[in-house]
């Protein structure tokens, strides 16, 4: 009786099958990679105006478009006494990689912060090597809005507390009403 030369006969498609399972596995996670990767829809939560008062008695509006051409744009403004304080021109926007923040404090040059984690309504974005903040944190909880910034340590940080307001522009529809 022969020996049986399985091996032999069938060598070339077990290397084949190992092959194609090795693509579909590195094929299959890349594809995963990119499913995973947050899309700017995602942060549609944030859409809309917010305002609330900080400690110092100042007040705090927060703007933002809903996702549109790839960007929401935005806008913070601290004020107190009928003057602003600080203001920030801020882009939300899709990116090869993800999504990225990009503020301009007081129009200043923008850095970029890249998504770092993104669960439902709530964003956290991060780039350790700016200065302060490192760190930019949104949650929404009802019509609550949480804004935080801290450096990576935690040794730093602010809240904002805000509540989701009306946006104005009566007088724009009373004039599209007529």
């Amino acid at each position: 009786m022969s020996r049986c030369s399985c091996p032999r006969r069938y060598g070339h498609r077990a290397k084949a099958a190992a092959t194609v399972a090795a693509f579909l596995l590195f094929a299959g996670s890349d594809v995963y990679a990119q499913a995973a990767r947050p899309a700017l829809d995602d942060l549609a939560f944030l859409a809309g105006c917010w305002e609330g008062e900080l400690a110092d008695g100042s007040t705090i509006r927060e703007t933002y478009t809903a996702p549109r051409g790839g960007a929401m744009l935005g806008n913070s403004q601290v004020s107190a006494a009928g003057k602003t304080l600080f203001f920030e021109f801020i882009q939300v926007a899709q990116t090869e990689t993800g999504v990225a923040y990009k503020p301009s404090p007081n129009a200043k040059d923008s850095v970029a912060f890249p998504v770092a984690k993104l669960t439902g309504t709530a964003v956290v974005f991060e780039n350790a090597a700016h200065d302060f903040p490192q760190r930019i944190a949104y949650t929404l909880e009802g019509d609550k809005l949480t804004a935080r910034i801290e450096k990576l340590d935690g040794q730093k940080s602010q809240t904002f507390p805000m509540k989701a307001v009306p946006c104005g522009g009566e007088s724009h529809r009373k004039a599209l009403a007529k």
